[in-house]
């Protein structure tokens, strides 16, 4: 219903705010290339209201997160307290696990996490694993205690001028996996 309502009212400024909608079902109900070819579709009216400008906003950074894209850049500081940036890992892929300590679903991934690193980093996998509004100490005992491979970082952590990881990537639930 929502994608007809784009298609038939494509100067609605409701359009621009359901293409928001939908860029947050991306994986579940969507795809990528669809909201792409909907959001084209919208015309000037409907993107030159504040629903098509956070529309643009967020199109940008969901192309910028998609399969096979360059990693947006971002620069947190790991577990062992290094800075890490997906820069430091060029040329290799890139598994972004984004969790919580409090987040049930989360851990009963890491058994999977472990077997997929063990098995795919001789093979030129890195992870990073990114925290998601979890307390230093929390996160730090959680670390310790199931021993995620890859890099861990606190996505919460806050660089001047840079955004945040979780607004970047657009993660609206945990656990995700880009």
């Amino acid at each position: 219903a929502k994608e007809k309502f784009i298609v038939y009212h494509p100067n609605n400024a409701y359009s621009a705010m359901l293409i928001s909608d939908l860029i947050t079902q991306v994986s579940k109900y969507t795809t990528v290339d669809r909201v792409r070819r909907l959001y084209d579709s919208l015309n000037g009216k409907a993107r030159n209201t504040y629903a098509g400008e956070v529309a643009n906003e967020e199109m940008y950074l969901l192309l910028g997160s998609s399969e096979g894209a360059s990693a947006p850049r971002f620069t947190l500081t790991s577990f062992d307290g290094e800075l890490i940036s997906p820069s430091h890992f060029r040329g290799k892929w890139v598994l972004l696990y984004f969790w919580a300590s409090w987040c049930g679903a989360c851990r009963e991934d890491f058994p999977e996490l472990r077997r997929w690193y063990e098995k795919y980093h001789p093979r030129g996998l890195e992870m990073i694993g990114l925290a998601c509004r979890d307390e230093d100490a929390a996160w730090r005992e959680a670390v310790s205690g199931v021993q995620l491979p890859g890099v861990q970082v606190r996505a919460d952590e806050e660089i001047a001028g840079q955004e945040s990881v979780t607004r970047t990537f657009l993660v609206s639930s945990l656990p995700q996996a880009i």
